[in-house]
């Protein structure tokens, strides 16, 4: 790393604004993986228990309407997340743990992607070097070459404390660093660990690049999975104006919009969070903003986590309640059944049945299907899942 950084972070967004002169802001739109960034967000999502088929699941639960939409736009993430897990199924799972549980005082249901952890502040790419190496083998041998200060400050960058901003020669030796971690919102256990990474920090470094080797293979080599999903970011954001991206509410999260340049990169394994730093190398570079966000951002921003009103739930259950319609769904749980069927295993008449599973499907609790003469109805799993779920927290959290 060249120059001073001055650094503004923040996991999802935040901060304060660091204020610099107008100037003609541009764009650098990089329609690459990186095959490390990517593996190390994998095995987080992992570890803390956010794998992205529950992420893509939840999509479709919340917006049943789309689900062919939403197959067609995350399917190719699912895949690609199946074939790494086969392939790391014989990475040791304690030190899965070790290295990417997230830590400091966060409640599970919060821990993200980017949650801080030992591996991000070990092999974290470079955010300030568009054209830091993406092969592992270099990375790592990079990464090993660091400083003791670079060590600290990579370190200190992955468990940097909420809407701080901070100069790299503020935290240059161990000491320094030791007072900074006992700020970090962890145990002791933990502070303990990310000394212990500084410390060890090859050893750490060597061992993770083996637990991290399968994975960036496999991503890399899976590249026509996910290949139109990075022509459709290219195409997205290569066409924007500057003016369209930055500092508007339906822009890109940057962290500074008075930054002059964003560096904007996609990530396969985030969804709805994203990574920004805003720095400057020098007193006389330009101010930039480094942004990870999805490789389906607009996408995701389509489906995000759907707020259905108290008296909506309440139709639904009223739905649920009739003890008829609760018959049905429990016929529908296992199998798929056409009308007909219906009737005759209920005794009830067309004009009956026909009224009940009317109120089902409007509900989304039951999906149809026409096959020539016949309707066949289902239960709607995903969305009376994602229904209870919501009503568990509504009564129980």
């Amino acid at each position: 790393m060249q120059g001073k950084a001055y650094i503004k972070s923040e996991p999802g967004g935040g901060g304060q604004p660091m204020e610099q002169p107008a100037e003609k802001k541009v764009i650098h739109v990089h329609s690459e993986v990186n095959s490390i960034a990517d593996a190390l967000l994998y095995y987080t999502r992992r570890a803390n228990g956010r794998p992205m088929s529950a992420s893509i699941k939840r999509m479709r639960e919340q917006y049943p309407e789309s689900r062919e939409s939403i197959d067609s736009l995350f399917g190719p993430l699912e895949e690609l997340e199946k074939t790494l897990d086969a392939t790391s199924s014989q990475v040791d799972e304690e030190r899965i743990h070790f290295f990417f549980d997230a830590l400091g005082d966060m409640p599970p249901r919060s821990r993200r992607a980017y949650s801080a952890n030992l591996a991000t502040a070990i092999m974290m790419p470079n955010p300030f070097a568009p054209d830091a190496p993406s092969d592992l083998g270099k990375h790592c041998t990079c990464v090993k070459q660091r400083s003791q200060e670079e060590i600290i400050f990579f370190a200190r960058l992955a468990f940097s404390l909420p809407n701080e901003g901070w100069l790299t020669k503020e935290c240059k030796d161990l000491a320094a660093f030791y007072d900074y971690i006992q700020e970090f919102p962890a145990s002791d256990a933990e502070r303990f660990r990310i000394l212990g990474i500084v410390r060890n920090f090859n050893q750490y470094a060597d061992e993770l690049a083996e637990m991290l080797k399968p994975v960036v293979t496999a991503i890399v080599s899976s590249a026509p999975v996910y290949a139109p999903l990075l022509e459709r970011f290219a195409e997205a954001y290569r066409e924007k104006q500057p003016e369209e991206v930055f500092g508007t509410e339906e822009a890109v999260p940057v962290y500074d919009p008075s930054a002059q340049v964003l560096e904007l990169y996609p990530r396969l394994f985030i969804i709805d969070e994203y990574y920004t730093i805003t720095y400057q190398l020098s007193n006389s570079a330009q101010l930039c903003n480094h942004l990870e966000i999805s490789v389906l951002y607009d996408a995701a921003k389509l489906y995000q986590k759907r707020e259905i009103p108290l008296r909506d739930i309440a139709s639904c259950i009223k739905v649920i309640g009739d003890p008829v319609r609760l018959q049905i769904l429990t016929m529908l749980k296992n199998e798929e059944v056409y009308v007909q069927e219906l009737t005759d295993k209920l005794g009830l008449s067309f004009t009956t049945l026909s009224h009940h599973m009317t109120k089902l499907v409007m509900a989304g609790l039951v999906t149809s299907e026409r096959r020539g003469i016949y309707v066949y109805y289902k239960v709607n799993s995903d969305f009376i899942s994602w229904l209870m779920e919501r009503v568990s927290e509504l009564l129980l959290s």
